[in-house]
């Protein structure tokens, strides 16, 4: 058992599964399928004022990331994901760091012009979007507060060009690899999508690479550790995941359930060493 209080890295918190996306293979679908369940406004202002404002509390972080999802069509569900960003967004900034992560900036501007300006102008680090369509989503993200990171499947990079013009207004890139729910198995054409595109930003973005603006996604570095120390994954040791039902889990595609009805359930959850046998990562 860890001694308390636990210290890490990240925490990734889903407050809802009412993303109004359905994108294919998406990890919080195929949790959702499954639980259901939601946890309350007051759980949820409970877990950040633990986090950001409680002096003695289980455990510390040196980040947290909100998902901020589109909003669903049903009214009364797109009301509470919109309330669960304006407690967050009223957080005290201290020595936690904040960040959220949409999809595109569109996403972010669905939640309202008055909440858009908010996430720009409160104390938010960093924010992260997934889907860049072009120049004015650069300008418009880059000259407002936060650290901008671009963080991108393969799919995302379309050519030299846009990518050194993004590049030249984003904070940061960062390359994903498509994964599967853990435990199956992974897509053998993402896998060679994502070497394909991390060998083209080495190829020109060489300077990039060495001052740390481009890095490429944590279960691949992970992999390479694994096969040269023999360990790699931070999942349940450094970072976990929160789930809108209050379930935890240390790898973000793991499927099982954790409960999590106070602190002391987050760090019991918590393991000493991460379990490789069910990923599949070291397939490839």
């Amino acid at each position: 058992m860890r001694k308390l209080p636990v210290h890490l890295d990240a925490v990734s918190i889903q407050p809802s599964w009412d993303c109004g996306r359905a994108c294919k293979g998406c990890y919080l679908q195929n949790k959702s399928k499954a639980n259901r369940g939601q946890q309350s406004l007051k759980w949820f202002q409970e877990l950040f004022r633990s986090i950001f404002t409680e002096t003695h509390s289980l455990f510390t972080t040196k980040q947290v990331t909100l998902s901020v999802d589109k909003l669903p069509a049903d009214h009364r569900r797109a009301a509470f994901m919109e309330e669960i960003l304006d407690i967050f967004l009223m957080q005290p900034k201290g020595l936690t760091e904040k960040h959220i992560t949409v999809h595109s900036r569109m996403d972010l501007e669905q939640y309202g012009p008055y909440r858009f300006l908010k996430a720009f102008q409160s104390e938010l680090d960093w924010i992260s979007v997934s889907k860049i369509h072009n120049d004015y989503d650069t300008r418009t993200l880059s000259n407002m507060g936060p650290r901008i990171n671009w963080n991108t499947l393969p799919a995302g990079i379309r050519g030299y060009g846009f990518c050194a013009e993004t590049l030249s207004f984003v904070d940061h890139l960062h390359l994903l690899l498509e994964k599967p729910v853990l435990g199956q198995d992974f897509n053998r054409i993402a896998e060679i999508d994502f070497m394909k595109t991390r060998d083209f930003l080495r190829q020109h973005f060489p300077s990039e690479l060495r001052q740390g603006k481009i890095t490429f996604d944590p279960c691949h570095m992970a992999l390479e550790g694994y096969y040269t120390k023999g360990w790699g994954c931070s999942s349940n040791l450094r970072k976990i995941s929160i789930w809108p039902d209050g379930t935890v889990t240390g790898c973000p595609y793991d499927s099982g359930r954790e409960e999590l009805d106070h602190e002391e359930s987050l760090v019991m959850a918590l393991r000493d060493e991460y379990d490789w046998e069910r990923c599949r990562i070291k397939e490839l």
